[in-house]
């Protein structure tokens, strides 16, 4: 993974974060799903249903802890009843502040391996 530059402090709340963030079951956040042969990133979590990215749209995906949240748009909502987990593991970038301390200009990406749903029936 890209995450070998980061200091001590980073690699600690990264590790914290990875490890409550692989603890949740289902389609998180952050993970992908393949829609129409292309890979799109889950960005918001209804409960029952989940949104990903348009395909082809960039955003931003914020790592909290157990969660991460999604700065950009949106598509409609699909039912997590029509998901299925695939075997495949893919890269997704994340960012948080740097040590922790929020201010302007110190965010940092870090990669995580995210799970990878497909739509039953495609």
């Amino acid at each position: 993974m890209k995450n070998e530059g980061l200091n001590v402090k980073n690699k600690a709340i990264l590790a914290a974060r990875e490890k409550a963030f692989n603890a949740v079951l289902g389609p998180r956040v952050g993970d992908f799903y393949i829609n129409e042969n292309t890979y799109s990133r889950f960005t918001h979590d209804w409960g029952d249903s989940i949104q990903g990215q348009y395909v082809g749209t960039n955003g931003s995906f914020y790592l909290a802890g157990s969660y991460a949240s999604y700065s950009g748009g949106l598509s409609p909502s699909i039912d997590k009843a029509n998901l299925e987990l695939t075997d495949e593991l893919k890269e997704g970038v994340f960012w948080f502040f740097s040590e922790d301390q929020h201010r302007a200009h110190n965010g940092i990406d870090v990669w995580l391996n995210c799970r990878v749903f497909k739509i039953k029936g495609e």
